[in-house]
Protein backbone atom coordinates (compact mmCIF):
# COMPACT_ATOMS: atom_id res chain seq x y z
CA UNK A 1 0.00 0.00 0.00
CA UNK A 2 2.68 2.56 0.85
CA UNK A 3 4.38 1.91 -2.53
CA UNK A 4 1.23 3.41 -4.33
CA UNK A 5 1.67 6.81 -2.95
CA UNK A 6 5.22 7.64 -3.97
CA UNK A 7 5.53 5.19 -7.28
CA UNK A 8 3.40 5.46 -10.80
CA UNK A 9 0.87 2.79 -11.55
CA UNK A 10 3.37 1.90 -14.39
CA UNK A 11 5.97 0.87 -11.61
CA UNK A 12 3.26 -2.10 -10.79
CA UNK A 13 2.25 -2.86 -14.22
CA UNK A 14 6.33 -3.20 -15.28
CA UNK A 15 6.74 -5.50 -12.03
CA UNK A 16 3.89 -7.57 -12.69
CA UNK A 17 5.45 -8.29 -16.20
CA UNK A 18 8.38 -10.00 -14.75
CA UNK A 19 8.42 -13.76 -15.45
CA UNK A 20 8.77 -16.69 -13.16
CA UNK A 21 12.17 -16.62 -12.64
CA UNK A 22 12.38 -12.73 -12.19
CA UNK A 23 10.10 -12.73 -10.10
CA UNK A 24 11.57 -15.63 -7.35
CA UNK A 25 14.92 -13.64 -7.85
CA UNK A 26 13.73 -10.57 -6.52
CA UNK A 27 10.83 -12.32 -4.07
CA UNK A 28 14.26 -14.35 -2.46
CA UNK A 29 16.32 -10.89 -2.31
CA UNK A 30 13.73 -9.54 -0.58
CA UNK A 31 13.35 -12.47 1.99
CA UNK A 32 16.49 -11.55 3.05
CA UNK A 33 16.87 -7.96 2.48
CA UNK A 34 13.95 -7.36 5.50
CA UNK A 35 16.23 -9.38 8.17
CA UNK A 36 19.14 -7.69 7.14
CA UNK A 37 17.48 -4.20 6.96
CA UNK A 38 16.00 -4.70 10.20
CA UNK A 39 18.72 -6.35 12.56
CA UNK A 40 21.12 -2.80 10.62
CA UNK A 41 18.38 -0.46 11.83
CA UNK A 42 19.69 -0.28 15.70
CA UNK A 43 23.91 0.03 13.96
CA UNK A 44 22.63 2.58 11.59
CA UNK A 45 21.35 4.99 14.58
CA UNK A 46 24.45 4.10 16.46
CA UNK A 47 26.17 5.48 13.33
CA UNK A 48 24.43 8.13 12.79
CA UNK A 49 24.67 9.33 16.15
CA UNK A 50 28.55 9.71 15.84
CA UNK A 51 28.75 11.26 12.51
CA UNK A 52 28.71 15.18 14.34
CA UNK A 53 26.33 17.24 15.76
CA UNK A 54 24.61 18.30 12.96
CA UNK A 55 23.64 14.94 11.72
CA UNK A 56 20.34 14.04 13.42
CA UNK A 57 18.77 10.46 13.32
CA UNK A 58 15.84 12.14 11.45
CA UNK A 59 18.84 12.42 8.57
CA UNK A 60 18.67 8.69 8.65
CA UNK A 61 14.57 8.36 7.83
CA UNK A 62 15.32 11.33 5.35
CA UNK A 63 18.51 9.37 3.91
CA UNK A 64 16.73 6.38 3.57
CA UNK A 65 13.34 7.78 1.74
CA UNK A 66 15.33 9.45 -0.95
CA UNK A 67 17.35 6.21 -1.78
CA UNK A 68 13.72 4.59 -1.89
CA UNK A 69 12.05 6.88 -3.82
CA UNK A 70 14.10 9.49 -5.46
CA UNK A 71 17.54 8.77 -5.94
CA UNK A 72 18.12 8.24 -9.89
CA UNK A 73 19.35 4.52 -11.36
CA UNK A 74 21.17 4.81 -14.04
CA UNK A 75 23.57 2.73 -16.69
CA UNK A 76 26.71 4.43 -17.95
CA UNK A 77 26.93 3.63 -21.72
CA UNK A 78 29.64 4.55 -23.86
CA UNK A 79 27.97 6.16 -26.98
CA UNK A 80 31.11 5.47 -29.44
CA UNK A 81 30.22 1.92 -29.06
CA UNK A 82 26.68 2.00 -28.39
CA UNK A 83 25.08 4.38 -30.65
CA UNK A 84 24.91 2.23 -33.50
CA UNK A 85 23.38 -0.52 -31.36
CA UNK A 86 21.21 2.53 -29.85
CA UNK A 87 20.06 3.54 -33.73
CA UNK A 88 18.95 0.01 -34.10
CA UNK A 89 17.92 -1.73 -31.48
CA UNK A 90 15.00 -1.80 -29.29
CA UNK A 91 16.32 -3.12 -26.05
CA UNK A 92 19.23 -2.54 -23.17
CA UNK A 93 20.70 -5.92 -23.34
CA UNK A 94 23.06 -7.96 -21.01
CA UNK A 95 26.17 -10.02 -21.81
CA UNK A 96 24.18 -13.31 -22.69
CA UNK A 97 22.67 -11.75 -25.63
CA UNK A 98 25.74 -8.98 -26.23
CA UNK A 99 28.97 -11.50 -26.08
CA UNK A 100 30.45 -8.43 -25.11
CA UNK A 101 30.97 -6.32 -21.55
CA UNK A 102 32.17 -3.09 -19.77
CA UNK A 103 33.09 -5.47 -16.66
CA UNK A 104 34.19 -9.29 -17.57
CA UNK A 105 33.38 -11.42 -20.21
CA UNK A 106 33.17 -15.06 -18.91
CA UNK A 107 29.92 -16.07 -18.64
CA UNK A 108 30.21 -18.56 -16.95
CA UNK A 109 31.62 -16.93 -14.07
CA UNK A 110 28.60 -14.47 -14.49
CA UNK A 111 26.05 -17.45 -13.99
CA UNK A 112 27.89 -18.40 -10.88
CA UNK A 113 27.90 -14.91 -9.72
CA UNK A 114 23.91 -14.74 -10.57
CA UNK A 115 23.39 -18.30 -9.30
CA UNK A 116 25.14 -17.42 -5.58
CA UNK A 117 22.98 -14.15 -5.94
CA UNK A 118 19.98 -14.98 -6.71
CA UNK A 119 19.13 -18.66 -5.41
CA UNK A 120 19.82 -20.25 -8.73
CA UNK A 121 16.63 -19.11 -10.24
CA UNK A 122 18.08 -17.70 -13.16
CA UNK A 123 20.26 -21.08 -13.84
CA UNK A 124 17.76 -21.79 -16.42
CA UNK A 125 17.15 -18.74 -17.80
CA UNK A 126 16.93 -17.26 -21.33
CA UNK A 127 19.92 -14.71 -21.65
CA UNK A 128 16.79 -12.27 -22.38
CA UNK A 129 15.27 -13.07 -19.17
CA UNK A 130 18.79 -12.31 -17.03
CA UNK A 131 18.94 -9.25 -15.29
CA UNK A 132 21.02 -5.93 -16.42
CA UNK A 133 22.79 -3.88 -14.59
CA UNK A 134 23.36 -0.36 -13.46
CA UNK A 135 23.82 1.70 -10.72
CA UNK A 136 22.16 3.71 -8.12
CA UNK A 137 23.18 7.15 -8.28
CA UNK A 138 23.00 7.89 -4.28
CA UNK A 139 24.31 11.10 -4.31
CA UNK A 140 22.84 12.69 -6.98
CA UNK A 141 26.21 13.30 -8.90
CA UNK A 142 25.04 14.94 -12.02
CA UNK A 143 27.97 12.90 -13.52
CA UNK A 144 26.33 9.79 -13.16
CA UNK A 145 28.80 7.69 -10.93
CA UNK A 146 32.45 8.61 -11.84
CA UNK A 147 33.63 5.47 -10.69
CA UNK A 148 31.43 3.81 -13.76
CA UNK A 149 33.41 5.57 -15.97
CA UNK A 150 35.03 2.33 -17.36
CA UNK A 151 31.55 1.24 -18.72
CA UNK A 152 30.72 4.86 -20.20
CA UNK A 153 31.10 8.05 -19.30
CA UNK A 154 27.63 8.76 -20.15
CA UNK A 155 24.13 7.68 -19.07
CA UNK A 156 20.27 6.94 -19.47
CA UNK A 157 18.43 7.34 -16.63
CA UNK A 158 16.17 4.72 -16.03
CA UNK A 159 12.33 4.75 -15.14
CA UNK A 160 9.49 2.02 -13.87
CA UNK A 161 12.02 0.04 -12.64
CA UNK A 162 12.28 0.63 -9.05
CA UNK A 163 9.99 -2.26 -8.03
CA UNK A 164 11.74 -5.05 -10.08
CA UNK A 165 15.91 -3.96 -9.11
CA UNK A 166 18.21 -5.53 -6.40
CA UNK A 167 20.85 -3.42 -5.35
CA UNK A 168 24.42 -3.99 -3.62
CA UNK A 169 26.96 -2.03 -2.04
CA UNK A 170 29.28 -2.23 -4.43
CA UNK A 171 30.18 -4.39 -7.62
CA UNK A 172 28.39 -7.80 -7.03
CA UNK A 173 31.49 -10.03 -8.48
CA UNK A 174 31.76 -12.73 -5.55
CA UNK A 175 28.95 -11.29 -3.08
CA UNK A 176 26.40 -13.19 -1.51
CA UNK A 177 22.73 -12.76 -1.46
CA UNK A 178 22.78 -11.87 2.25
CA UNK A 179 24.55 -8.45 1.07
CA UNK A 180 21.76 -7.40 -1.28
CA UNK A 181 18.79 -5.31 -0.60
CA UNK A 182 15.90 -3.72 -2.35
CA UNK A 183 14.79 -0.02 -1.75
CA UNK A 184 12.46 -0.32 1.08
CA UNK A 185 14.92 -2.75 2.97
CA UNK A 186 18.46 -1.08 2.04
CA UNK A 187 19.07 -0.28 5.58
CA UNK A 188 22.23 -3.13 5.62
CA UNK A 189 23.23 -1.98 2.58
CA UNK A 190 23.47 1.84 3.72
CA UNK A 191 25.70 0.57 6.59
CA UNK A 192 27.97 -0.17 4.50
CA UNK A 193 29.07 3.15 3.08
CA UNK A 194 31.69 4.44 4.27
CA UNK A 195 31.62 7.44 6.37
CA UNK A 196 32.36 9.71 3.85
CA UNK A 197 29.68 7.94 1.42
CA UNK A 198 27.54 8.63 3.79
CA UNK A 199 27.71 11.61 4.40
CA UNK A 200 27.70 12.63 1.12
CA UNK A 201 24.30 10.82 0.86
CA UNK A 202 22.77 12.88 3.79
CA UNK A 203 23.33 16.37 2.98
CA UNK A 204 21.97 15.38 -0.49
CA UNK A 205 18.61 13.34 1.05
CA UNK A 206 18.63 15.56 3.73
CA UNK A 207 18.44 19.46 1.71
CA UNK A 208 15.47 21.59 1.13
CA UNK A 209 16.88 22.06 -2.63
CA UNK A 210 15.41 19.36 -4.81
CA UNK A 211 18.11 19.65 -7.24
CA UNK A 212 21.21 19.55 -4.84
CA UNK A 213 23.83 17.71 -6.74
CA UNK A 214 26.59 16.04 -4.51
CA UNK A 215 29.98 14.32 -5.23
CA UNK A 216 30.26 10.61 -6.22
CA UNK A 217 33.71 11.09 -5.87
CA UNK A 218 33.39 10.28 -2.60
CA UNK A 219 32.52 6.41 -3.34
CA UNK A 220 35.54 3.90 -3.44
CA UNK A 221 36.77 2.19 -6.23
CA UNK A 222 34.87 -0.81 -7.03
CA UNK A 223 32.29 0.12 -4.07
CA UNK A 224 29.83 2.12 -6.51
CA UNK A 225 26.13 0.58 -5.67
CA UNK A 226 25.44 -1.84 -7.82
CA UNK A 227 21.71 -2.44 -9.56
CA UNK A 228 20.89 -5.16 -10.49
CA UNK A 229 17.50 -4.72 -13.10
CA UNK A 230 15.04 -7.52 -13.26
CA UNK A 231 12.86 -7.74 -16.82
CA UNK A 232 13.43 -6.05 -19.73
CA UNK A 233 14.54 -2.90 -20.40
CA UNK A 234 12.91 -0.83 -23.39
CA UNK A 235 14.27 1.69 -24.87
CA UNK A 236 10.70 3.07 -25.87
CA UNK A 237 9.80 2.17 -22.22
CA UNK A 238 12.38 2.26 -19.58
CA UNK A 239 14.43 5.56 -20.27
CA UNK A 240 14.08 8.62 -19.29
CA UNK A 241 16.67 11.09 -20.37
CA UNK A 242 20.20 10.08 -21.51
CA UNK A 243 22.63 12.58 -20.12
CA UNK A 244 25.52 12.71 -22.81
CA UNK A 245 29.48 13.77 -22.70
CA UNK A 246 30.09 17.12 -23.57
CA UNK A 247 32.73 15.86 -25.73
CA UNK A 248 30.17 14.75 -28.46
CA UNK A 249 29.29 18.38 -28.34
CA UNK A 250 29.92 19.98 -32.07
CA UNK A 251 30.73 16.47 -33.10
CA UNK A 252 29.51 14.39 -35.91
CA UNK A 253 27.85 12.07 -33.38
CA UNK A 254 25.65 14.81 -32.21
CA UNK A 255 22.43 15.02 -34.18
CA UNK A 256 23.14 11.16 -34.15
CA UNK A 257 22.67 11.31 -30.63
CA UNK A 258 20.15 13.45 -30.35
CA UNK A 259 17.73 11.39 -33.18
CA UNK A 260 18.38 8.41 -30.88
CA UNK A 261 16.55 10.68 -28.23
CA UNK A 262 14.31 12.08 -30.16
CA UNK A 263 13.21 8.63 -31.42
CA UNK A 264 12.72 6.96 -28.24
CA UNK A 265 10.95 9.99 -26.45
CA UNK A 266 13.55 10.61 -23.98
CA UNK A 267 15.06 14.01 -22.44
CA UNK A 268 18.29 14.59 -23.80
CA UNK A 269 20.75 16.93 -21.81
CA UNK A 270 24.60 16.96 -21.15
CA UNK A 271 26.34 16.15 -18.41
CA UNK A 272 27.79 20.03 -18.10
CA UNK A 273 24.26 21.43 -18.63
Amino acid sequence: AYWRLVVPPTEFSEASKLVECQRNAVRHIRALAKRNHDDALPKLQRRIAKLGSDIKETDLWMTLAWIREMAPIIVHVDLQKMLRFLETDTHYRNQFETATSGGLLKPAVREKWERDLFGGYYDKAQGFHRCKYGVLNAMNDHRGVIRCVQYGDSYLVLRDVRLRCTFSPEDSANLKAERLAVLDYYGHVLNEYSDNELLETIQVAKSSDAALLGDSAKVGAMKYKETQIHGEVAFAKHVERLVAHPKFRGKPEEPRIKAVATKFGWKFSWIDE
